[in-house]
C-alpha cells in the first residue's frame, strides 16, 4: 500500500486470478483501515471494469480485457493496479482531476481500448 493507504496490487497469485475469472462474477479488496476499496467487475465478454475508490467517493477506473493467467499478464494487471492507485493519489492530493493522466493505459496490452 502507498502512504496514503491505497490498494496497489490486486491478485496476490495466478491462482487467485483463476478463481476470479472461472468462478466469480466480481472480486473487492478493502484496505484495514477502510478509507480504499479496489473492484474488478466482469462487465461482459469482453471487457470488465477495475475501479479504485476512496473513502469520500473519489474514483479512478479502467476497462481491462478479459485475459490468460500467465504469470506476465497477472503481473501486468498488479502494474496497472498500481498506476490507477498512483492515478487515484493525484486525484485525492491535488484534488484535480485535470491532472490525471489516461496515457500510456494503466493496464497495458490488458487496457480494453474502449468502455463502450
Amino acid at each position: 500500500m502507498s502512504e496514503i493507504g491505497l490498494i496497489e496490487e490486486f491478485f496476490d497469485s495466478q491462482a487467485d486470478y483463476i478463481k476470479f475469472f472461472v468462478q466469480l462474477r466480481e472480486v473487492a479488496k478493502a484496505t484495514e483501515s477502510g478509507d480504499c476499496m479496489a473492484c474488478l467487475s466482469k462487465v461482459d465478454a469482453s471487457k470488465w471494469l477495475y475501479k479504485l475508490s476512496w473513502k469520500d467517493g473519489r474514483f479512478v477506473a479502467d476497462y481491462v480485457i478479459p485475459f490468460r493467467a500467465s504469470k506476465e499478464n497477472v503481473e501486468t494487471f498488479n502494474r496497472g493496479s498500481r498506476e490507477i492507485a498512483r492515478r487515484l493519489k493525484i486525484f485525492i492530493e491535488p484534488d484535480d482531476l485535470s491532472k490525471i493522466p489516461s496515457i500510456p493505459p494503466a493496464f497495458e496490452h490488458l487496457t480494453c481500448e474502449t468502455g463502450e
